[in-house]
């Protein structure tokens, strides 16, 4: 599959959003 460089950072983009909101979700409250 050939991405085009806007292609490519807006899927890498989209992947890293997604980590940090899995990471953001899973962090318990009581360590805040």
């Amino acid at each position: 599959m050939a991405l085009n460089r806007a292609q490519f950072e807006a899927l890498f983009a989209g992947l890293d959003w997604c980590k940090v909101r899995a990471r953001e979700a899973r962090r318990p409250a009581a360590a805040e």
